[in-house]
Order: structure tokens, then sequence, then C-alpha cells
């Protein structure tokens, strides 16, 4: 049987154990997928000294899971976020299947569309980097905005992704007046969920006609973010197709078995969207 998990602090709901009950059945492997709530003090001894077969790691570990694996890929090393653990050889190896599962939803929500004049990534840390990432493999992007709390003390594992745009620049939450301008938004703070309520940026939000909307935050299904741009008729998706693309990107990592996205989101997302 595979020990696998997730591992995060004061995890308040994740879908992640119904999505792998099914990943199980639909793969015929027998596993568990319990989830660890462990505080910062403790994420180091659980990592490291426990015989599990792979982890998923959550806020706020995946820096610090980034920096106990003793190899890495080449999306963990660029987003400087490790969301994905597996053994090898008796090292820690380290993944970010948030890419893929970024790059899985904004396809969809883009429908197959992979040129962007104009994109906006809300967030600076691990989940936005990981949309990065996912943006400079995937898609074409001209112009891209990314909004910071503090501009100047924007980590310097950013830079690097910035790198890879045409035109890239890093500002505050004054990026709002500009909402209207933006193709693709994408969503990558904790502000708007069950735990951190609000709006990321400064009302009033004035989305442009066809943009396109992806908030990262699946509890609650519809943020207050979502909610404002639904009103304005764009199109708009919440959290959960690429949870369900990245864990299923994960499976693949710790068994080399793939299970096709399609199918997992068919299948999963009327359920889930219920919950």
């Amino acid at each position: 049987m595979l020990w696998l998990g997730l591992l995060g602090e004061k995890i308040a709901y994740s879908f992640s154990p119904q999505i792998f009950d099914w990943i199980f059945r639909r793969s015929g492997v027998e596993g568990r997928y319990p989830l660890y709530d462990v505080p910062a003090a403790e994420a180091r001894a659980r990592i490291v000294g426990e015989s599990w077969d792979g982890l998923n790691v959550t806020v706020p570990h995946k820096s610090l899971a980034h920096g106990l694996c003793s190899q890495r890929t080449y999306r963990a090393d660029l987003s400087a976020a490790v969301n994905t653990l597996c053994r090898g050889h008796g090292e820690v190896c380290g993944d970010n299947t948030d890419v893929s599962g970024a790059e899985f939803a904004v396809a969809g929500l883009m429908k197959g569309v992979r040129t962007v004049d104009r994109s906006l990534v809300v967030g600076s840390g691990g989940a936005a980097r990981a949309a990065l990432v996912a943006l400079a493999r995937s898609f074409d992007v001209h112009h891209l905005t990314v909004v910071s709390r503090d501009p100047p003390a924007v980590p310097g594992a950013l830079q690097p992704l910035l790198q890879r745009f045409p035109q890239a620049r890093v500002c505050g939450r004054e990026a709002a007046e500009e909402l209207s301008t933006f193709d693709l938004v994408i969503q990558a703070t904790p502000v708007g969920s069950s735990r951190n309520a609000g709006l990321p940026l400064p009302p009033p939000l004035r989305f442009k006609p066809d943009a396109a909307v992806l908030d990262m935050i699946y509890a609650p299904l519809r943020t207050a973010f979502l909610e404002i741009a639904e009103r304005s008729g764009v199109p708009t998706q919440n959290g959960l197709i690429m949870l369900i693309a990245q864990a299923i990107s994960s499976f693949e990592v710790w068994t080399g078995i793939a299970v096709p996205v399609d199918e997992a989101v068919r299948e999963l997302l009327p359920r889930l969207s219920t919950s």
C-alpha cells in the first residue's frame, strides 16, 4: 500500500482525499492519502524523518520543502517552491506539480488559446510563481504585470521568471486601476479564502469584457473576487480544476502511472462543486 498524504499547517479543508480516492480506484493502486496538520516547527522532521512514499506539501511548507530536497526538477527550482515530494535512492526529491495544474486550468479557461497580450498575476508567493512558470512554459504572454503587497521586497526568486517574458513589471495594488486592460487575470493569493476574507485588489473592480479570470482558491468555491468577475460576464474558474490536475500529476510523479486528467475533471468536478 502506498503511504501518501498532504502536509500543511492549519489545514481548514481539502478536497485532496476525495480526489485521491478516485485516483486509487481508477488506477487500481491501493493507497491512503490522509491530511497531516503540522506546524512549521515540526515540518522538517516529518519530511526528513518519516518513511512516507510520497507527500504533497501546502502552505506554509513549500519553501522549506524546496530547501530540504537533494534533487529537484527544473520547474521546482524555477518556481523556488516544492509541493510534491518523493524518495529516490534514499534522497528526498522535489517537484512542483502546481505548475502542470496551472497549465491545464489556464488552457481550459482560455479555450486552448495560447497567445495572451496582457496578463495580470496577483501575488508573488509560491502559488503565483507556479502560475508564472506555467505561463512562461505554455503560453505566449506579451505583457505581464505581477502585483505584490511590497514591490521593493519581491523575492529574488521572482526575477528569473520575469526575465522569461518580453515585457514584465512588478507593482502594488494600484494595478486595480488597470484591471479593465488585462486579457487574463490569475488571482494567486490566499485573500478571499475561508480563512482570509476580503478582496486581493481594492474596489471597484472592473474587468475587460472578454477577459478570463482564474482564482486559485477553492474554499470557498466562489470568492468575492470571482463573484464580481462573474457579474461582469467574463469567463471565470476557481482552483478546483487546478487542484485535480496537480493531484493527477503528483500521482504520476510517485508511481509512473498516467491517469487521464480530462476524465478526472469530468467525473470529479460535479461532485466537488456540490460538496
